[in-house]
């Protein structure tokens, strides 16, 4: 009986042995490899909350042009988009190098578009974080910081525009590091303010060493998401595509990039996902061209890498974006298949639902982080400016009439505005921007509509005019905020058609967009369409700088037609502005004698040819 349980109890012990190991070796393996958590990253391309967008966020709310995309923002680990305007109450138009600049700042308020939908992160590193200058930055990096945003790309010095962001959700970090290619006015220095700038394949795969180097050491994953390329462009440029690559070989898990407010293709390399372009998010004026057919993107990823890239078409409309649908729907998944296969013929999409989806496994291996970084935000911290920021005072407006108003007869307007007096550029060159100034003093609130504001040009003895429309006072403080008595400035930086050259009339108009009406001058006299008088400016290329008037230079000049300029005034980079002005000319002087010695010499080889 004895040996008869012996032989009995013989595979069961067996059997429990077997079965301990098998428990041991389990809890062995998922302590060694534990299962990763999936997170996802909403990320998008060009936001801009200025110029019109604020009337329409005053009328339907803060909500509107973002709604129908709010679940898919919120419901992302990590929200980031691209902030293509400054938001500010300081400041000034700021010189960027271009003849016909577009310059956007945004009141405080109007990052509540942002806080509603839960951004986490957004890009200053473009071309338009500096319209209004380093002032007007460094008071974005502030609100920005107040609305519990993390910023990209901007800083009080080079040291601080270049560093990477890290941003954490659950235990693992993911740094973000953004760069600006075209425009080096924009530049941090070693003791200015600015962004993170380089132009150029060599200049800014070097200014990314660092960067990308203490980003892995700091975090799990770094997505680089630079401002890069020209406008309206539909490709990235070959040397867009060798930048990207280089990238990722230096050690960035994706490269999420805008600027040209199009899309471009997307392109797996390495297992790692680069999109060159996601397009635009929110504009106010969109039109029908290629811009209003958009995307956002959301992509999966572990502490290990991104896994998986899904593209949500959008349709953009005026102040808005919208899911597309139907045959817009079917646009945008034809130029993301196709422009996507130009740059990898082996990418495959799937179609889930309304989105298309490319799964990748990243086959770089990079060391695991090292260190906690010294600062980190959290996720899910946006939130409502504080009453004492968002109720700020732009500084448009005055308590006293500005000293170029003393010689100006004052226009009482219906409705108890009083146009007080206006200042503009004396001369311009044909097809370029100047500054114009019409100072007012306002009733109140006005509440009742869409107010804006008009400069019309006319020629003397001929039959060529423009018209001017604008946001009253760049839309930073708008009619709905005035306060009895106040001076408002309502500042402009008009962008005239192609001109002949010639002295061209300047006149004025206010009206209510909404309601279609006009306010009539009540002490003065208006031609028919309500323009008062206001000044006047020559459009001429005689001796005065190219660039827009105002801005880059101060759009003065004497009775001779010469450019006047302060003893006190510099250009950006601390070079005389007379210097420049006469270096150019000296250029310019120079080009025929070049030109008639090149002939000489040509005809000279042409003769020994014979």
């Amino acid at each position: 009986m004895t040996q008869m349980r012996k032989h009995f109890n013989e595979p069961i012990l067996i059997l429990a042995a077997l079965l301990l190991a098998l428990i041991v070796a389990r809890a062995h393996d998922a302590s060694a490899t534990p299962t990763e958590k999936t997170y996802t990253l909403f990320a998008s391309g060009d936001t801009m909350v200025a110029r019109w967008v604020p009337y329409v966020v005053h009328k339907k709310g803060a909500d509107w042009p973002l709604a129908e995309l709010q679940t898919l923002i919120k419901n992302a680990d990590i929200a980031m988009t691209n902030l293509e305007c400054v938001i500010a109450t300081k400041g000034r138009f700021w010189d960027k190098g271009e003849r016909r600049p577009y310059l956007y700042r945004g009141r405080p308020e109007m990052l509540d578009v942002l806080t509603e939908v839960g951004i986490d992160v957004a890009v200053v590193a473009n071309n338009h974080a500096m319209d209004f200058g380093p002032e007007a930055l460094l008071e974005q990096l502030a609100f920005l910081d107040a609305a519990g945003i993390a910023q990209v790309g901007g800083g009080r010095n080079m040291a601080e525009a270049s560093q990477p962001t890290y941003v954490q959700v659950g235990s693992t970090i993911v740094s973000f590091i953004g760069l600006e290619t075209e425009f080096p006015k924009f530049s941090a220095t070693s003791d200015s303010p600015g962004i993170h700038h380089a132009r150029g394949k060599k200049a800014i795969i070097e200014a990314l060493k660092k960067p990308i180097a203490t980003a892995r050491k700091y975090s799990d994953l770094v997505v680089f998401t630079p401002h890069w390329g020209l406008n309206w462009t539909e490709n990235p440029l070959p040397e867009t595509i060798e930048i990207a690559r280089e990238v990722i070989d230096l050690g960035a898990d994706a490269v999420l990039g805008h600027s040209a407010h199009h899309l471009h293709g997307i392109e797996i390399y390495k297992g790692q996902p680069i999109v060159y372009d996601m397009g635009s998010l929110l504009f106010d004026a969109v039109g029908k061209k290629r811009m209003r057919y958009s995307a956002a993107f959301v992509l999966d990823f572990t502490a290990q890498g991104f896994t998986k890239l899904a593209v949500h078409p959008v349709l953009l409309k005026s102040h808005r974006a919208t899911r597309a649908s139907g045959g817009n729907l079917e646009r945008i998944h034809d130029i993301v298949l196709t422009q996507s296969k130009k740059l990898d013929p082996d990418i495959e999409f799937k179609r889930e639902g309304d989105t298309l989806a490319v799964s990748f496994s990243p086959q770089n291996e990079w060391p695991t982080r090292k260190e906690m970084p010294p600062v980190l935000h959290q996720t899910g911290q946006t939130r409502r400016l504080p009453d004492e920021l968002r109720n700020r005072e732009t500084n448009v407006v005055r308590n006293e009439p500005p000293e170029w108003t003393s010689t100006f007869q004052p226009v009482a307007l219906e409705r108890g505005i009083t146009v007080l007096g206006a200042r503009n550029a004396r001369a311009v060159w044909p097809r370029r921007a100047f500054v114009a100034e019409v100072a007012l003093r306002v009733p109140g609130p006005m509440n009742d509509g869409r107010w804006e504001a008009s400069i019309k040009g006319v020629k003397r003895g001929g039959d060529e005019s423009f018209v001017w429309r604008h946001p009253i006072a760049d839309a930073t403080w708008l009619p709905h905020k005035w306060k009895k008595d106040q001076i408002v400035i309502d500042s402009t930086l008009v962008r005239p058609p192609r001109l002949s050259e010639g002295i061209y009339d300047l006149f004025y108009r206010f009206e209510n967009l909404s309601k279609k009406t006009v306010l009539q001058p009540i002490n003065a006299t208006a031609d028919a369409d309500g323009y008062i008088p206001i000044g006047k400016i020559r459009i001429t290329r005689k001796g005065i700088p190219s660039g827009p008037a105002g801005v880059a230079w101060h759009g003065q000049i004497s009775p001779s037609l010469e450019p006047v300029v302060e003893r006190s005034a510099v250009s950006d980079d601390g070079v005389p502005r007379r210097f420049i002005v006469l270096l150019v000319l000296g250029i310019v002087a120079c080009v025929p004698i070049a030109m008639r010695i090149w002939r000489r010499k040509r005809g000279s080889r042409n003769v020994r040819a014979r």
